[in-house]
C-alpha cells in the first residue's frame, strides 16, 4: 500500500515519511501529492496513511489538519518531530532588485521576520517548499524563495542567505494518519502520548473546566489543548487535547470515561512519544 504526503520529492514530509516508514518497519510506498488537503483525502483509497505536518514549534497547529480530524473518521497512529531551517536563495545577486519572492504558505509565517525586511516584493504563496523552489528555476524576473536549507547543499545559486527562519531552534511535528487504529501497546515501554477531540455541541458553563478536572485530579498531563470553530455557528468550538500516557492505561480509560458522560469525545488515537 500507498502512503500519501506533501511532494514533489525533497519536502521535509518526504523526510518525516521516510523516518515514520524506518521506525515502523513498514515497506510501503510513498505517494506524492500537490497540497495537505489531497494528501488527506488520499486515506483510504490510494493509501493506507498519510503522513502530513500537524504543528510547528513557532507558528502553532495548522489549523486545515485539525478541521479533517474532527469530521473524517480518521486516527493518529505515529508522529515524527523534525528540526527544520529554511534558507533564502535568489537568481540574482542584488537583494534589492527582487521583484517578488515564492514560499509555502506555512513556511512564510516561520520566517515573517526576514521576509519583512525585503520591502514591497511581491509575494507568491505556494503549496510546497520544493514548488517555491521549482518555480523559482523557472522564473526570468528577478526573484528569490525559500526553501528548505537540505536542498541548497550542492546546488549554486546567486544569492544564499542561511537560517532565515524566526527561530533558530524551530521543529515541526508530524502525524501519520489512519482509517485503522493503532492498537499496539507494551506496558515496558514509555512515552506514549494520547490524543481526542471533544465536541461543542453540548456546551454548558464549566465544561471546559470538567474536562481539564478529568485528566488533573488523576495527574496526567495535558501536553496541548486548542479550540478551533464548529463551522455550525458562532460559540461553538472544538478542543483538541493531547495527553500523556495510553488509553489501556487505567487512569487515562477512566477519565476518557468521565469527560464521554458529560459531552460528545472521539478518541483519536494513543501513540508513541517522537523521539527528537
Amino acid at each position: 500500500m500507498n502512503v500519501a504526503t506533501l511532494g514533489p520529492a525533497g519536502t521535509f514530509a518526504e523526510i518525516a515519511t521516510r523516518r515514520y516508514l524506518e521506525e515502523t518497519s513498514k515497506a510501503n510506498k510513498i505517494k506524492y501529492y500537490s497540497s495537505i488537503k489531497l494528501a488527506l483525502a488520499a486515506i483510504g483509497g490510494e493509501c493506507e496513511a498519510a503522513v502530513i505536518p500537524i504543528e510547528n514549534f513557532s507558528e502553532g497547529f495548522i489549523p486545515l489538519v485539525l478541521d479533517v480530524l474532527a469530521k473524517r473518521d480518521l486516527f493518529i497512529i505515529h508522529e515524527v518531530i523534525l528540526p527544520i531551517q529554511f534558507s533564502f536563495v535568489s537568481n540574482c545577486p542584488i537583494i534589492e532588485d527582487i521583484k517578488k519572492v515564492f514560499c509555502q504558505f506555512v513556511a512564510k509565517g516561520q520566517c515573517s521576520e526576514f521576509l519583512s525586511t525585503l520591502g514591497p516584493v511581491k509575494d507568491i504563496s505556494t503549496q510546497s517548499n520544493t514548488e517555491s523552489l521549482e518555480l523559482l528555476q523557472q522564473e526570468l524576473d528577478p526573484a528569490g524563495a525559500v526553501v528548505p536549507t537540505h536542498v541548497v547543499v550542492g546546488k549554486t545559486f546567486p544569492k544564499v542567505i542561511g537560517c532565515v527562519n524566526d527561530f533558530s531552534e524551530n521543529q515541526t511535528r508530524f502525524i501519520a494518519v489512519s482509517t485503522i487504529r493503532n492498537s499496539s501497546y507494551s506496558q515496558d515501554s514509555d512515552g506514549y502520548k494520547t490524543s481526542v477531540i471533544i465536541y461543542g455541541n453540548q456546551d454548558y458553563p464549566g465544561l471546559l473546566g470538567d474536562i481539564l478536572s478529568s485528566f488533573s485530579v488523576r495527574r496526567i498531563n495535558i501536553t496541548s489543548l486548542i479550540s478551533r470553530p464548529s463551522g455550525k455557528k458562532f460559540g461553538q468550538y472544538h478542543f483538541f487535547i493531547d495527553v500523556t500516557g495510553h488509553d489501556c492505561e487505567l487512569k487515562l480509560k477512566e477519565a476518557i470515561k468521565e469527560v464521554r458522560s458529560k459531552c460528545s469525545i472521539k478518541l483519536l488515537g494513543s501513540y508513541k512519544t517522537a523521539s527528537i
